[in-house]
């Protein structure tokens, strides 16, 4: 299945792909007094805050009535980074095999970003083993790309406010560190990215106009740095796959969440179908979609969240949705086999029970607003990003 969809995204490259002299030359050189490498070991060790011994989320009301949450448990906090003496707020997480990343932007005034990457192959004991500041550039998001076990290339989502350009920047990981050069870009169609995703060499991204339109959701070749297809929306801002489809969330200028779903290709510019999910008044926020199995599972902001039924046969149905609450921001949410992991804004991060959406418990936000969470691939780890209090780390025993 996995060649199948890899020769469908290469039928979408075929005109280029039979000229063997392709190059790289896309991409540029980034200037290397823009990005500041901190690999010293014990200076990071300072930011990661040990929990309690045993710390379980609290016993919370929910529609079966009270019930308890186990084999969920906080292991650490990590302490955002530092810039110019502003506290930078941790908006993005992902996990990748035995890393783990969180990519970090200014906090309300001036910009400047960061990211930090973490050793999770022993889960019992994260480490923090490398950062990096961005000194006039927003990240949004990171990704990794595997090139060997202490080897491989990482992708920044960067905004440049100054240019109103946003980029697409490639770093590497050398013997399980950020390396201190080789830093190259190249620049994404729209002002702002929001998110993106890697499906062998190719990077899907999506990104948002200076005035919440003239956004895209694009498909670029990591090798030659070539825009291979593009989907023109207002704001694109999310992507998802697994190893039979992709789905998208995108939200027009008036705020109404569109999500497309593509049935066993990745050509982002032709969906099989696609779902209007309402209209939501925050168009600004974090506006997530995860796909897993033929389900697929979006964070509206104000809009709440809702689980969607996909199927290539029949019309997408709204399966389950919780509504959204006066003050507090839906963000992101990941899934396991046994929970929905929602990251709500004020109210930390949420916990509901997969199979019968009951609501089991929370964490904290710790000061800061729940934006993102990420699930690793065994299902061992849970990181979740809360803005300027920091990025919590919780193990998860099925």
């Amino acid at each position: 299945m996995k060649s199948r969809l890899l020769l469908l995204v290469t039928l979408l490259i075929s005109f280029s792909a039979c000229n063997d002299d392709r190059t790289d030359e896309n991409w540029q050189e980034v200037a290397g007094s823009e990005i500041v490498v901190n690999n010293n070991l014990e200076e990071l060790e300072t930011r990661v805050i040990a929990s309690p011994e045993k710390l379980e989320t609290p016993v919370i009301a929910s529609r079966s009535g009270q019930t308890s949450i186990s084999g969920l448990k906080e292991l650490a906090n990590i302490k955002p980074i530092t810039l110019d003496d502003k506290t930078l707020s941790a908006t993005a997480v992902q996990t990748f095999g035995n890393y783990a990343v969180i990519a970090y932007h200014s906090h309300h005034e001036g910009v400047g970003g960061g990211v930090d990457l973490i050793d999770i192959s022993d889960v019992t004991n994260p480490v923090l083993v490398s950062s990096l500041t961005y000194s006039d550039r927003d990240v949004n998001h990171v990704l990794i790309r595997s090139t060997g076990s202490k080897e491989a290339k990482f992708y920044m989502l960067a905004d440049d406010s100054k240019k109103g350009k946003a980029y697409v920047v490639e770093g590497r990981i050398q013997n399980g560190q950020f390396a201190n050069d080789g830093f190259r870009e190249i620049p994404l169609l729209g002002n702002s990215s929001n998110s993106a995703q890697i499906y062998e060499l190719y990077l899907f991204t999506g990104t948002t106009g200076i005035h919440g339109t003239d956004g895209a959701f694009q498909t670029i070749n990591l090798l030659t740095g070539e825009n291979i297809a593009t989907a023109k929306v207002d704001r694109a801002h999310h992507i998802d796959f697994n190893k039979n489809c992709m789905v998208t969330l995108s939200l027009t200028h008036a705020g109404e969440a569109r999500l497309s779903y593509y049935y066993y290709h990745l050509n982002i510019a032709a969906p099989t179908s696609t779902l209007s999910l309402g209209t939501i008044s925050t168009i600004d926020g974090k506006n997530v979609v995860r796909l897993r199995d033929n389900r697929a599972y979006v964070a509206l902001s104000d809009g709440g969240w809702k689980v969607v039924s996909l199927s290539a046969s029949s019309a997408m149905t709204v399966k389950h949705e919780e509504p959204g609450q006066p003050g507090s921001l839906v963000n992101g949410l990941d899934v396991s086999n046994d929970y929905i992991f929602v990251s709500h804004g004020s109210e930390g991060l949420r916990v509901y029970d997969k199979k019968t959406y009951a609501l089991l418990g929370q964490f904290s936000s710790d000061g800061g607003s729940a934006n993102y969470n990420s699930v690793n691939d065994a299902q061992t780890l849970l990181l979740a990003a809360n803005g300027i209090g920091g990025t919590k780390i919780i193990s998860v025993t099925p």
